[in-house]
């Protein structure tokens, strides 16, 4: 969920707390994509250089694992920075 800029609080306080919160969840963020990358790269490479070992059902499966984990995390985080938001 957006936040709406205006409506902040006026609290400098709760402003910090938001700030460091979205801070936070931009660096989990980044850090999630850059894992995914990482081992998309990985998955891309073993599948272009090694035509004789095929990606296996449970190398798709881990990394749709991972995939929707990233999702449901990312869902979250929207919930905890709405409740940031309204002060809850």
């Amino acid at each position: 969920m957006a936040i709406d800029p205006k409506h902040l609080p006026e609290d400098p306080q709760i402003l910090q707390r938001m700030v460091q919160d979205l801070m936070a969840q931009l660096d989990r963020e980044s850090a999630e994509r850059s894992k995914i990358q990482n081992l998309l790269r990985e998955l891309l490479d073993a599948k272009r250089t090694r035509k004789s070992e095929q990606l296996s059902e449970d190398q798709l499966a881990l990394f749709a694992a991972v995939w929707e984990a990233r999702q449901t995390a990312a869902e979250a985080s929207q919930g905890t920075a709405a409740t940031c938001k309204t002060g809850t």
